[in-house]
């Protein structure tokens, strides 16, 4: 039997709204978390290798979360020769997998390019809830598993 996609309702419902998070995953108000946007050190890592740089921030809002609850309020962006997006709950899973990340450059092997190219309108989305659900935001739509006739 085949997993039906959610319909958006139902993704909305999962992902709700905009949330807001201090550095260690503490929810905040929306006031605070501009005062602390605009002062806090938020580069936790970043990393030019050639022609690809790997950076690693705190943004303090989401509406993603990880398996067990937590806010995935920390993302790398891969872009130069590749590109990727990697969204962290914490500090340390994030310099980690910014660690891992340039491994896997500086051994030669291309970071995972995580994305999808809507088949009906041509635009590439590299966000992981996109890609995981295969979800194109521009025609709201879920698109088939292989796209191959």
């Amino acid at each position: 039997m085949t997993k039906q996609p959610e319909s958006l309702p139902q993704r909305r419902r999962k992902y709700g709204p905009l949330h807001f998070y201090d550095s260690e995953g503490n929810e905040i108000a929306v006031r605070e978390w501009g005062l602390l946007f605009e002062v806090a050190d938020r580069q936790v890592a970043l990393t030019e290798l050639g022609h690809t740089t790997v950076d690693t921030v705190w943004m303090g809002m989401t509406r993603y979360f990880d398996e067990t609850g937590r806010p995935l309020v920390y993302e790398t962006l891969v872009w130069g020769k590749t590109s990727a997006t990697h969204l962290w709950a914490t500090r340390g899973e994030a310099l980690a997998g910014h660690r891992a990340l340039c491994d896997t450059l500086l051994a030669g092997v291309s970071a995972p390019a995580r994305s999808i190219v809507c088949p009906r309108c041509g635009i590439e989305s590299h966000h992981p809830e996109d890609v995981a659900q295969r979800y194109c935001g521009n025609c709201h739509d879920w698109h088939p598993d292989d796209p191959r006739p």
